[in-house]
């Protein structure tokens, strides 16, 4: 749900009061509250149509584009390298017991995986991203596709901005298990 304010303010030329539109690294902002629309909300002078958890965060175009890029090189083998963090804290969880890659292993990890493969072939579903600040998650379902498979996962990453660059700096892939299965062993 996204948050919607309708409170017009006499003499300032139809303008609705409590909304933003920030545009900062190809981010824009939700339609969001401050605190004195909570309280103009609580004294009845505004009326709220809808309300949203979201409403302090910004939508991030740029970290959805980021995604859909990501996806694109390791489905055509390039190097993924510039759209990662080179922080060594950056990580890859897979969907394996074993994939747990950190720093430069997770290059490393990439490029076997596409060599091996001649690329994976991954597809984007429609990723969504938030930021706030500098930091930005972004969760999509995508599929791998081999010859004999298509594999849905969940995909979910971490990108922080250096400058009016983002870069990922944690990514996470899994299939999705049902609880039944994990709890009968």
């Amino acid at each position: 749900m996204v948050l919607i304010l309708l409170h017009w303010v006499p003499d300032a030329k139809d303008v609705p009061f409590g909304i933003r539109q920030l545009r900062t690294a190809g981010c824009a902002s939700v339609i969001g509250p401050t605190r004195s629309t909570h309280r103009m909300a609580a004294s009845g002078s505004m009326q709220v149509l809808q309300t949203s958890k979201r409403s302090l965060v910004e939508r991030c175009v740029a970290v959805e584009e980021l995604t859909v890029e990501l996806l694109d090189r390791l489905r055509t083998g390039r190097d993924v390298g510039p759209l990662m963090s080179a922080d060594p804290g950056a990580l890859l969880v897979g969907n394996g017991p074993n994939d747990w890659y950190e720093g430069g292993a997770l290059l490393t990890h990439f490029r076997e995986a596409v060599k091996e493969y001649g690329g994976l072939q991954f597809e984007p579903g429609n990723p969504e991203a938030w930021v706030e600040g500098t930091v930005a998650w972004v969760a999509d379902r995508v599929t791998l596709k081999f010859p004999h498979v298509t594999i849905p996962l969940r995909f979910t990453a971490v990108a922080i901005r250096d400058g009016d660059q983002w870069h990922f700096v944690q990514l996470h892939l899994s299939a999705a298990v049902a609880d039944e299965v994990l709890l009968s062993g």
